[in-house]
This record gives C-alpha cells, sequence and structure tokens, in this order.
C-alpha cells in the first residue's frame, strides 16, 4: 500500500459512525470472561498486567502504546461476530481479532507498510557500515590526530 492510498483509507476511517454502545457490549459479551476483559460505560478495558506473549502481540502490530489499556468505543469503526471469531477495526486502521478458541486477542496493523521494513532495515545496515568504516578510514588515521 503506497502513501496515498494509506492516506485515502485512513481518512476515510476517520469519517466513518462509530457503532452503537449497545451494540458494541452485545457483540463483546461472550467473549469477555475469556479474555478477562471489562466494559465500562465508554470504553473496552484490557486486563493488566498483559503476560509476555500478549504484550509481543502489541508491539508486533505498533501499538503497545495506543491501545495497551483501552479501546474507546469512539474508536471502532467497524465490528463484526461470525461465530468463531470477533473482529473490531479501529479508526487508527488497526483491527483487534479475538477468536474463540484462543486465549490471546491479535491485532493487525492494515495501514502498516509491510514489506519497505526489510528495506529500511537494509539501508541502516549499509548506512551504518559506511559510517563504521568511514569513522576507521579517517579518525584512527595517525595523520589527522596530529593537527
Amino acid at each position: 500500500m503506497n502513501a496515498l492510498e494509506r492516506k485515502w483509507v485512513w481518512n476515510r476511517l476517520q469519517s466513518q459512525p462509530s457503532p452503537t454502545k449497545f451494540e458494541v457490549r452485545s457483540k463483546l459479551q461472550p467473549l469477555v470472561t475469556q479474555f478477562g476483559l471489562t466494559l465500562t460505560e465508554n470504553k473496552i478495558c484490557f486486563p493488566q498486567p498483559l503476560c509476555y506473549q500478549q504484550r509481543a502481540i502489541y508491539v508486533c502490530a505498533c501499538c503497545e502504546k495506543l491501545y495497551e489499556k483501552s479501546i474507546r468505543f469512539s474508536d471502532i469503526v467497524y465490528i463484526n461476530n461470525n461465530g468463531q471469531k470477533i473482529c473490531v477495526v479501529l479508526r487508527t486502521g488497526h483491527v483487534f481479532y479475538f477468536f474463540n478458541d484462543c486465549q490471546y486477542w491479535y491485532i493487525y496493523n492494515a495501514l502498516g507498510y509491510g514489506n519497505p521494513h526489510l528495506i529500511t532495515v537494509w539501508w541502516w545496515k549499509f548506512t551504518g557500515g559506511f559510517l563504521l568504516w568511514w569513522r576507521k578510514l579517517f579518525h584512527n588515521n595517525p595523520s589527522s590526530q596530529n593537527t
């Protein structure tokens, strides 16, 4: 997904209406005890502290600080319960999956960059290696230290 598509989808998510509190509560109620969720008047609260596996899922989705403690009902754009899983789409493009047969919930960043991340890692390795070579070449030279 390129930058223009990502911006278009993000703007579309921002303009979508939120489902009602009743709809969110009724669809999440069957899984509240399984995941230890708490439904307050205006948000879904996650159990604290999170276990190591759940924290790793948050880090991989790049939303560990954004939705670590709770999700406001106003951030939800779409919620679907098909019997096997509950899918919750948020305004930021994150998608939460709550499966009936699993003890963890999963998060997918729909607006993530995907493969360019590998290119970014390669670029930082290349430039870091170049800077180390440059430093070794010019800073360890005895003629440059006599100034």
